[in-house]
């Protein structure tokens, strides 16, 4: 069948398992088989815990919401839409007052409420112009009042308990909001931490007006991964950085910042917590592990007996017991502690085992090659799978060679590039340009071997003519760097087209120049495009 030149924007569909059909040969129809042997878990998006009950504790996933009213000990999936299996939770917060009742914000359906616990739901979505939720927060003097940050379209604050919704982002340089904390002592007080670079923002009178707080923080360091407000000392703030694992902190409400400590981890600081009864007593998550200082920071010592040599991802602390505390991990799930963070033990009864960030099938033979947050897994017969290449590494996306399938590329996050010149048995790391590069995609000419595009969140397109040997960046035209998808034209490769967070673009001379084509679109944040 001859491939007409289409383009289809699709919405990215995260597997989390794996499953092959089996046809039946005397009705013609297909069952599926689930084929996880083998692979790692899931990672967590959004981990809460009730401010009223603390054994009460949701974790968020890209399938769903999943709950335990039992301190973390088991977990129950929460449907929130019966008609749509999978809903990406990538928000959740609990009410401050009232023990059944939370509150998550999704990629797709906007806000929910949900007043028994996870078992029915509410939308909550007037006056706010976006279904990409990122943030929540609730005001806990006030709970009528809360502010959501979206994926787009800014932040958002109710003052009658989510029924309706206002647009507060004056004076923001970016309208995609990563975090939304009010300060303790003063609620008035609101500090939001931004994508796109731009650092940390605060207002004092509720979200009216916002000033930029980032004297201090110059270059990638506004790349801010973490925030946290110190409860006991009025004004003092930590900021984590996503390059470089730098602990930043302020004493004046963001107005000054200065580096707490520059030695205890090169990897980024995904987050924080300050101990709500001792201010010297703070907890670091990073890339490689957790730390703990205290000594307000001065000095932070690795604390991370039981947990598995992954990336960490949030971390909790029990509000009515400082010594308990949760974190998530990108690939072994969830660890709890009951000893301020000396030893933990994994506690992951109930929550989904699988994740899968791409999967591609050889075109030559019957393997396949599952790109995870853990690792590349090879299976010769689509049922068995092995590890293959670097353990610990999360892999992003993989592209084989149209002309010679033995030839196989796969990106990482924040790992660089490698290749496999035997089908996926045995990989190199091919490329350190991309060390510190979230890679999304990476197509590969079909008409000209040599020629490769990688696809980056943040930093663009790049372009290699020497089978990935070297790259340049190729982004003259494209109105966003956070580029998710490419697709090359069979018929004529000079034409190529991108998914972007801010629409699709398409250049017909290989990527030198590239023009908008989003007549018609109505949401421009896109995940992936086909020809």
């Amino acid at each position: 069948m001859k491939k007409k030149c289409m383009i289809f924007i699709l919405v990215l569909t995260l597997l989390i398992g794996f499953f092959v059909a089996k046809e039946d040969t005397k009705g013609g129809k297909y069952d599926f088989i689930g084929v996880n042997s083998g692979l790692p878990s899931i990672n967590h998006s959004a981990i809460a815990i009730s401010p009223v009950n603390p054994n009460l504790i949701y974790i968020g996933t890209k399938i769903g919401l999943y709950a335990s009213d039992d301190g973390g000990e088991s977990f129950w999936q929460r449907t929130i839409d019966p008609s749509q299996e999978e809903v990406w939770v990538k928000a959740v917060c609990p009410s401050p007052i009232e023990e059944k009742t939370v509150f998550i914000g999704t990629y797709g359906k906007g806000l929910l409420v949900s007043k028994d616990g996870g078992f029915s739901w509410e939308s909550m979505n007037t006056g706010l112009t976006s279904q990409d939720i990122e943030t929540i927060a609730i005001d806990p003097k006030n709970t009528k009042i809360m502010y959501v940050g979206t994926y787009g379209s800014g932040i958002f604050k109710s003052t009658n308990g989510g029924k309706s919704f206002s647009l507060k982002s004056k004076d923001l340089p970016t309208l995609r909001i990563k975090k939304i904390v009010l300060s303790p002592q003063d609620t008035n007080i609101v500090y939001v931490v931004l994508y796109d670079n731009a650092g940390i923002f605060r207002s004092d009178d509720g979200g009216n007006n916002w000033i930029e707080i980032n004297n201090g923080i110059s270059g990638s360091d506004k790349d801010i991964s973490s925030f946290a407000i110190d409860s006991i000392n009025d004004g003092t703030i930590y900021a984590g950085t996503h390059t470089y694992g730098k602990l930043l902190k302020s004493n004046d409400y963001g107005e000054t910042w200065k580096q707490v400590n520059n030695k205890f981890t090169e990897s980024f600081i995904s987050d924080i917590v300050v101990d709500f009864k001792n201010s010297n007593l703070i907890y670091v998550a990073t890339g490689e592990g957790l730390f703990k200082s205290e000594n307000g920071g001065v000095v932070f010592k690795k604390s991370s007996n039981g947990l598995p040599n992954s990336y960490l991802t949030h971390l909790l602390i029990n509000p009515k017991d400082q010594n308990v505390l949760f974190t998530s991990t990108f690939d072994a799930g969830l660890y709890k502690s009951t000893d301020a963070g000396k030893n933990w033990i994994s506690k992951n009864k109930g929550l989904p085992y699988y994740s899968i960030e791409m999967l591609k099938f050889n075109p030559k033979d019957s393997s396949l090659i599952l790109a995870t947050d853990n690792g590349l897994y090879l299976s010769k017969d689509r049922q068995v799978f092995s590890r293959v290449g670097p353990e610990g590494v999360f892999f992003t996306c993989i592209s084989f060679d149209p002309s010679d399938s033995n030839y196989v590329y796969a990106g990482t996050y924040y790992k660089g590039l490698y290749k496999s010149d035997d089908g996926g048995n045995t990989w190199r790391k091919l490329s350190t340009a991309f060390d510190n590069f979230d890679l999304w995609d990476i197509e590969v000419d079909p008409k000209d071997y040599k020629i490769i595009y990688v696809a980056t969140y943040n930093n663009g397109v790049y372009k290699s003519t020497d089978m990935g040997n070297s790259f340049k960046q190729i982004n003259s035209g494209l109105k966003s760097k956070d580029v998710y998808a490419l697709a090359i034209d069979p018929t004529n490769t000079q034409t190529i087209y991108a998914a972007t967070a801010l629409g699709a673009f398409k250049s017909t001379n290989g990527g030198a120049i590239w023009s908008e084509i989003n007549k018609g679109i109505l949401n421009l944040f896109l995940y992936d495009i086909e020809v």
